[in-house]
């Protein structure tokens, strides 16, 4: 995941509210870089054991910086 990241322009990410053993994790996102658009949160149930969330990144782009030119 680490190396596709800077190509990614969204990001579909299920977070599990809980501490799980295992040694595979996503890559800390830096926020500064990626916003929020949708955060669906779903509490645990008969299928699914733990709370989690459904969520949305999309890539924060840098406003265009448009200089006129004379010609």
């Amino acid at each position: 995941y680490a190396q596709a990241l800077p190509r990614a322009d969204r990001i579909y990410l299920t977070v599990i509210h809980a501490e799980i053993e295992g040694d595979a994790r996503f890559p800390a996102l830096d926020l500064s870089e990626w916003r929020l658009v949708d955060d669906e949160r779903h509490e645990a149930d008969d299928r699914n054991p733990f709370p989690y969330s459904f969520r949305r990144y999309e890539r924060a782009r840098a406003p265009y910086n448009v200089q006129r030119t004379t010609g």
